[in-house]
């Protein structure tokens, strides 16, 4: 008997453990370099584990479209930074800040997005939990 709730307490701790370790890591991305580029939405997917944004922008010969694929936090994390499943919508002009993926594929990690009417949907502390900056201590009282 005592076996067997061994074995049960091990389990348990095994399977409430796995999804935390379970999650990918960022070594994919070149945390070192941070790019912008511009484009049109042609996907937006609003799913777990991990929201992604597609953007079109023209090639520099201007004869055709180069997508860009954008990978996000997840949905209660972005939720808690205050975006929505409706603040992008294919055909949206958004201007994407992100570290590049390292391989050299279009896209990345999503810093922060601006959308055409100038809202910012984002930054890299918000989104993925990295501690923002020393807060200044307040001016001292005239």
């Amino acid at each position: 008997m005592a076996v067997t709730a061994r074995l049960f307490a091990a389990m348990v701790i095994l399977t409430v453990s796995t999804p935390g370790e379970a999650h990918h890591s960022v070594a994919m991305f070149d945390a070192d370099k941070s790019l912008s580029v511009q484009g049109t939405v042609l996907k937006y997917e609003w799913t777990n584990p991990h929201v992604w944004i597609w953007i079109v922008t023209a090639d520099k010969s201007g004869s055709g479209n180069t997508p860009y694929g954008f990978e996000l936090a997840s949905l209660a994390m972005l939720r808690r930074q205050g975006w929505s499943k409706d603040d992008l919508h294919i055909g949206d002009k958004v201007s994407v800040t992100y570290h590049p993926f390292k391989d050299g594929q279009n896209g990345g990690m999503v810093l922060q997005v601006r959308l055409d009417n100038g809202r910012v949907l984002g930054d890299q502390a918000a989104l993925h939990d990295t501690p923002p900056g020393p807060t200044p201590s307040p001016a001292p009282p005239p």
